[in-house]
């Protein structure tokens, strides 16, 4: 009998325990759908010549409720971020002083990324090409050629994992330009842009929100820094989608859409990733996927 009694316990725990595992696989299921039918419900929208509301591309959080669930969803312009191939060398350095790196070792990563990004083996003042890299016992060496991914930045000479995780948020390989848009641009960045005195981006970043026409003065602030900073239709977003069931169960999904001639055209899913509420990427379940035609979604 007590034989009996210890299996019968241990299979009702067993049981408990895979009842529970698949109401949590159930819900991560679910909180996962949720979040990927937001990242397209948000690109239909950017799609839409004529939508009912526009969703703008500035980083604002939007709630949609789905049952008793919530989805908080944001479209940000890859525009307002510093393009790592494209971003001149003193927005670089700039943009790392700001993030604490000190005078000398902001001048020699800044000289570094650019050592890496240029086709030739000519050393910058501060810089580091494979020769350097040797001598520091690195196995990697610059690719004399652009940044794939913001991830190749771990491979800079010089860079260290805390200024990696700083540095990320605020660069890009999808911009393709050496201006950012400040309407979407981290604040980091915009206190960043060479010529803008601490007031006038504070100045700037307390105005962002308001109406265009106020926003239009605003931007006018920064007129010092005119030669790298410009607005443009958005030509790749980062879209997403935070979906949180009443459980508590969450699933973040991050993605990169490029629209390579136009959002009238076709679309292109550079990134597709789960990310976690820090933004944080955990895991990326796939790199680029081919877009449809517009008239498909």
């Amino acid at each position: 009998m007590t034989a009996l009694t210890t299996l019968a316990s241990g299979f009702s725990m067993e049981s408990g325990m895979a009842v529970r595992q698949t109401r949590n696989t159930v819900q991560s299921a679910e909180a996962r759908a949720l979040a990927d039918g937001a990242v397209f419900v948000a690109l239909r929208t950017l799609l839409d010549d004529n939508p009912v509301e526009p969703w703008p591309a500035d980083g604002t959080v939007r709630q949609v409720a789905v049952g008793d669930a919530s989805v908080a969803v944001t479209v940000l312009d890859e525009a307002g971020k510093v393009d790592l191939n494209y971003a001149p060398e003193e927005l670089l350095l700039n943009v790392l002083a700001g993030l604490g790196v000190n005078g000398d070792a902001a001048a020699s990563l800044a000289d570094a990324i650019a050592d890496w990004r240029d086709p030739d083996d000519l050393k910058r003042l501060r810089g580091a090409e494979a020769a350097e890299y040797r001598r520091a016992g690195l196995s990697a060496t610059p690719s004399n050629a652009p940044f794939a991914a913001v991830s190749e930045l771990r491979l800079v000479l010089g860079m260290t994992p805390e200024i990696y995780r700083r540095l990320a948020p605020l660069v890009t390989v999808y911009a393709r330009s050496p201006r950012v848009n400040p309407v979407s641009a981290p604040a980091a960045v915009v206190r960043a842009l060479p010529g803008i005195s601490p007031d006038d981006a504070e100045a700037f970043l307390a105005a962002r929100g308001n109406p265009d026409g106020q926003l239009n003065a605003a931007v006018s602030t920064l007129s010092r820094a005119g030669q790298f900073i410009g607005r443009a239709t958005p030509q790749a977003v980062t879209i997403r989608a935070t979906a949180t069931l009443p459980s508590g169960s969450v699933f973040v999904r991050e993605a990169v859409v490029e629209f390579p001639r136009g959002r009238d055209a076709t679309y292109r899913i550079a990134v597709w990733r789960q990310a976690v509420d820090t933004g944080a990427t955990v895991t990326e379940e796939g790199g680029s996927a081919a877009g449809g035609e517009k008239n498909q979604l």
